[in-house]
């Protein structure tokens, strides 16, 4: 299945939930506008590494992010591959993807494994468990956030499990740019992701 995807590169307002709603809104409009038929937020898009407000700022963003992409699934007919959004869960919080398809129906089926001690996630974030891997459109994809990129062993597991495109919402810095790049491509050559 041939899909038209849009890789939203927002600024994210730091610690502004509300705004980053409004951004990310006219982005995914746009997309289905230009006809693509699915939309991936960055990691974090709703607070951006407001780390030490976590307690004041998650207070059900997790919740709010689920019912804000599943109504513009739903309203711009797209699948979103909703980059990523604290969630807080038996008293942690994790990083942690969000899907929400056309039909509105939000699935979290990813948090974090791999958290990047240069900035603090371990101090703020619990790993999470699963693989990453969901359907959607009757295909089988995967999600891994930004820093996972860089362990090759995580993502072979995924692409062994049957994952035949992964996709990596991240912040990731621009100074590294090459990086990202270099990283992303190897992890599809090894496991010949579409």
């Amino acid at each position: 299945m041939k899909r038209k995807i849009a890789c939203i590169q927002m600024d994210i307002a730091y610690g502004d939930p509300e705004k980053n709603f409004n951004t990310a809104e006219k982005w995914i409009e746009k997309a289905a506008a230009y006809g693509c038929d699915l939309a991936v937020p960055p990691e974090q898009w709703t607070t951006g590494y407001d780390l030490t407000r976590l307690d004041e700022l998650e207070k059900g963003y997790a919740v709010h992010a689920i019912k804000f992409l599943s109504r513009c699934a739903s309203n711009y007919q797209m699948d979103l591959v909703g980059g990523s959004t604290v969630h807080l869960s038996d008293g942690k919080y994790y990083n942690t993807l969000l899907i929400a398809e056309k039909d509105g129906k939000c699935s979290m089926p990813y948090s974090k494994i791999h958290l990047f001690q240069l900035m603090d996630e371990h101090r703020y974030f619990a790993p999470g468990a699963s693989d990453g891997l969901f359907t959607l459109g009757g295909g089988t994809f995967a999600g891994v956030i930004c820093y996972d990129i860089r362990f090759p062993e995580w993502v072979r597991k995924i692409a062994l499990r049957g994952a035949k495109t992964l996709f990596v919402p991240a912040e990731w810095p621009l100074t590294r740019l090459d990086h990202w790049r270099t990283l992303c491509m190897a992890r599809a050559i090894e496991n010949q992701f579409l």
